[in-house]
């Protein structure tokens, strides 16, 4: 199940862009535990900026 989550979050990513929905995907090193205050501060600043 877990290989297909990047195929998967591509798609949506796709789906978004058909629709115009903003939308950004970006790609971490490491995992879902790298990073997290960053990556969260990061989503949340994206968020409130467009």
């Amino acid at each position: 199940m877990m290989r297909h989550v990047l195929d998967d979050t591509r798609a949506m990513e796709e789906l978004f862009i058909e629709r115009d929905i903003p939308t950004m995907l970006e790609l971490n090193p490491g995992n879902h535990f790298a990073q997290t205050d960053l990556r969260m501060a990061r989503g949340i600043h994206w968020i409130l900026t467009h």
